[in-house]
């Protein structure tokens, strides 16, 4: 059932929100374009191969790659000086947040202590562990087998059920 909270608060992020969102997208496609296929192909060897290019974990990974690109800190210069664009987001969505109870009515909505533990075992890369805890139902998501981090954070939602609790919460059904 629709949570009049949450769904109030999805049509407020899209109209109150679209002149911001325009000027995201113009930011993140700008930097978009400066990536090479390498520079693509690095990061998603950090969630799609069985094997990590670098680091312990997905995390570790993505730090790596990013700092070897210069990423992460040209993005965040950019994304601080694009005019306003972080604290209008941050306080317009705080706002959103805030008049529709978002935080207690995504708390009710969801099991998220199941996905939290299984997440974290995705991020540490114990993928067999989460393919015992699941059941057979969140795992037919991934065709039974969980070989990539992405893999394994889709059997988590799964497992929890989040992707169907949300969306009825939201009334996106």
């Amino acid at each position: 059932m629709a949570n009049d909270d949450l769904v109030n608060f999805r049509k407020d992020l899209s109209s109150d929100f679209s002149d911001l969102w325009d000027d995201l997208d113009d930011l993140i496609a700008s930097m978009k374009r400066e990536f090479d296929e390498s520079d693509r192909a690095k990061f998603k060897a950090c969630t799609n191969e069985g094997s990590l290019p670098e680091g312990d974990n997905l995390i570790e990974c993505l730090e790596a790659q990013a700092a070897d690109i210069g990423v992460a800190e040209s993005f965040r210069r950019r994304l601080n000086t694009a005019d306003g664009l972080v604290s209008e987001l941050r306080s317009s969505g705080r706002k959103a947040a805030s008049d529709n109870n978002v935080s207690d009515a995504v708390r009710k909505a969801a099991d998220f202590a199941t996905s939290s533990e299984l997440n974290r075992m995705c991020a540490r890369g114990q993928y067999s562990d989460v393919s015992d805890e699941a059941p057979d139902e969140a795992l037919s998501a991934v065709d039974g087998s969980i070989d990539s981090y992405r893999d394994c954070v889709t059997v988590a939602s799964e497992s929890a059920g989040l992707r169907e609790s949300l969306k009825a919460a939201y009334g996106t059904q």
